[in-house]
């Protein structure tokens, strides 16, 4: 006799819920109360507050000017952030940055020690940063925006990173920086931020060569060139993230083993038009000779700095320029 295969109909009904106990409490731990946090932050808001109406006003483009925002290492997660808070306050996030610091309290069982947390960037005008203070301390406990409230570990003042800046001996001698310039994520007031730096930078005689600035995400990057004095006036603008000595090429010394790679047969067009203008190529190099293969496409040729001169002997010793 062949075997038995037996159907089973209805399985549904031998089915039934199960409900799983979870070993972790619903309501998350908070390192501080509501109250805990009025007592540190509010007073730093007010500080905050009075050390921006000293900002001169065009550093301060349309009355706006950023302020951080520190969270408690344990709400660096998508879920826990104080969207709800700002709304309440009127401010604008434009940005974040991971940052190591020492909490004063935190969830866990050991010392609060030295880790990453998340600052978050808020713009808001002069006025509503004013008004932080008395609106925290309307807010009920036991509101959404009161518990964003107590994710906070610290507050205080944007102020953009100087450090290769700092380090300049000389003060009055004229040199090229690189600025990122943060922005508002809507397009009229990003065009007011902009406008505002190009006018304060001139005020302060600072060149600003917005044909080679780029924007990257909500950043802007613009290369300026002035003295170290103007610069350290222009890093009051309220926009500033970072401000940087305009990185150089460095060129390869000539005690420096090379591998010798095999050459490859590279075939142009002969036309002098381009294929395609929706494409463009930027070359990063150490310069071109005046003879050479690209040159019929070659639109726009600027050197980083107009005294340094190509090193042709090492291009042609050290290039295989394409067949």
């Amino acid at each position: 006799m062949g075997k038995r295969h037996f159907i089973l109909g209805k399985g549904e009904l031998l089915t039934s819920p199960i409900k799983i106990k979870h070993n972790y409490p619903n309501k998350k731990a908070y390192p501080y109360t509501f109250e805990e946090s009025l007592a540190q932050l509010n007073s730093k808001f007010v500080t905050i507050a009075n050390n921006v109406d000293k900002l001169p006003a065009l550093a301060c483009p349309a009355d706006y000017a950023v302020e951080t925002i520190t969270l408690n290492p344990a709400f660096i997660a998508r879920s826990y952030y104080p969207s709800a808070l700002f709304e309440k306050l009127n401010v604008i996030p434009i940005g974040s940055r991971n940052i190591s610091i020492v909490p004063r309290k935190w969830n866990r069982k050991i010392v609060p020690k030295k880790t990453t947390t998340s600052q978050l960037f808020i713009a808001g005008k002069r006025k509503i940063l004013r008004n932080i203070p008395h609106i925290t301390e309307q807010l009920d406990p036991n509101s959404i925006e009161a518990l964003d409230f107590s994710k906070i570990e610290d507050v205080g003042l944007h102020n953009p990173i100087l450090d290769s800046v700092k380090e300049i001996k000389q003060e009055n001698i004229s040199m090229f920086f690189e600025i990122a310039l943060q922005l508002i994520p809507f397009d009229s007031q990003a065009r007011i931020i902009m406008n505002s730096f190009w006018d304060f930078s001139h005020n302060l005689s600072i060149e600003c060569l917005q044909d080679y600035s780029f924007k990257s995400g909500n950043l802007l990057f613009v290369p300026v060139r002035g003295t170290k004095l103007e610069i350290m006036q222009l890093s009051k603008f309220s926009f500033i993230r970072v401000i940087r000595l305009m990185p150089k090429i460095r060129d390869i010394p000539s005690s420096t083993t090379r591998v010798s790679l095999p050459a490859i047969k590279v075939s142009l067009p002969s036309v002098k038009q381009p294929i395609s203008d929706t494409i463009h190529v930027a070359i990063m190099d150490g310069g071109l000779p005046q003879d050479n293969p690209i040159k019929p496409w070659l639109y726009r040729y600027l050197k980083g700095d107009e005294n340094a001169k190509d090193i042709i002997e090492r291009f042609l010793q050290n290039s295989r320029m394409p067949e």
